[in-house]
């Protein structure tokens, strides 16, 4: 499966993300390839998950700004590039940065 993360393309809630990703898989399982388009990155973070797990016909395969790559066998990605999937992390470096100016104080 080849997932395209793109903020024009489908937002998938979080609890039904799994669900999303297997029903892909299953399609592939089946012989019929499939593209997605991806607003979110809960989505590709499953898809890591899932394949990391065994779970997945083949590795997926994601893309972004025109590169391609892929997820190591433990669903780690070895080069990304910026703005790939790095909201949470965007967001999680805001409030570490909170934190740390409210200890300085």
């Amino acid at each position: 499966m080849k997932l395209i993360y793109t903020k024009d393309g489908e937002a998938v809630a979080d609890h039904w993300a799994e669900k999303f990703i297997l029903c892909l898989d299953s399609d592939e399982r089946a012989g019929r390839l499939q593209t997605a388009e991806i607003a979110n990155e809960v989505v590709i973070l499953v898809a890591r998950v899932l394949h990391a797990e065994g779970r997945l016909c083949k590795t997926p395969v994601f893309a972004f700004d025109n590169a391609l790559f892929l997820p190591n066998k433990f669903g780690r990605m070895v080069e990304q590039p910026t703005g790939f999937c790095d909201t949470y992390n965007n967001l999680y470096d805001r409030l570490m940065g909170i934190r740390k100016r409210e200890d300085e104080q």
